[in-house]
């Protein structure tokens, strides 16, 4: 009895920290009028925190803690998702908050200065280089519509 009872709850708080597959989900709004991207992102936390630690020298980041965090996200999201214009010049990223849940953290963050989409491209390289079968999604709204792209290692950057 007691056997099944420790089996239940492994298997209850496991499943939350160690999952199969890698994916991001990102929402973008394209605001025209103040040329600027409005990002949502949504990553699992064991695999941000995994990408950060890597970029600390191995010395862990948990997301949870923003004095130390924050930075570390900011630099990540700096060097992994950005628009590129067609001098291959990156548009900076301000990171604007995030929520954490049991497994899953949303990064808010905008790209400032987009006076258009003509002629950019759109990098999303976000744990490419913690998992080889990371996949990353972005819904790209703008007034003209919405679009959809997928990014995986080597193809991390799409034109707009």
């Amino acid at each position: 009895m007691h056997v099944s009872l420790i089996v239940l709850l492994f298997s209850l708080f496991v499943p939350a920290r160690l999952h199969d597959f890698h994916t991001s989900l990102a929402e973008v709004h394209y605001n025209a009028p103040e040329r600027v991207l409005e990002v949502s992102l949504r990553v699992f936390t064991d695999d941000l925190e995994n990408a950060l630690s890597r970029e600390n020298g191995g010395k862990a980041i948990r997301v949870t803690d923003a004095g130390t965090a924050d930075p570390f996200i900011q630099n990540y999201l700096a060097k992994n998702f950005s628009v590129i214009d067609a001098g291959n010049r990156r548009r900076p990223v301000n990171l604007l908050g995030k929520e954490i849940t049991v497994d899953v953290t949303w990064l808010y963050f905008e790209i400032r200065d987009v006076e258009s989409l003509a002629g950019k491209r759109l990098q999303n390289a976000v744990l490419t280089e913690v998992f080889d079968d990371q996949i990353n999604m972005v819904n790209l709204v703008t007034p003209s519509g919405k679009r959809s792209f997928l990014f995986k290692p080597g193809e991390s950057v799409q034109n707009l």
